[in-house]
């Protein structure tokens, strides 16, 4: 007795060896990986962390390329009230300034 029609059947078994075939390639990708990371000696970190030492690499990257691009728009030194000579007020925005990081070099 069939549970499934034979259509779906196939399609699942398609589905299931097409599952299984990426995770062997993923296991053979992190294996060729971890040997040419700890057969290379220029970068102390991935020698020393191979694999897991390309995702700080990787991160680092993400995080300086999305802080370049956002950090112009960053407002500082904002506060929710300012006191004046009349009491206690809300503060005009303030317009962005870029951090000194991105300010030109002389």
């Amino acid at each position: 007795m069939h549970l499934l029609p034979p259509l779906l059947a196939a399609v699942l078994n398609i589905f299931a060896a097409f599952v299984s075939l990426l995770i062997l390639l993923t296991l053979i990708a992190v294996v060729v990986l971890y040997v040419v990371d700890r057969r290379q000696h220029k970068d102390a970190i991935r020698h020393n962390f191979p694999v897991v030492g390309r995702f700080r690499a990787l991160f680092s990257y993400l995080a300086s390329s999305s802080a370049n691009t956002s950090s112009r728009w960053t407002v500082r030194k904002c506060r929710s009230t300012e006191q004046s000579e009349t009491g206690w007020t809300t503060p005009q925005r303030q317009k962005a300034t870029p951090w000194p990081s991105d300010q030109p070099k002389t």
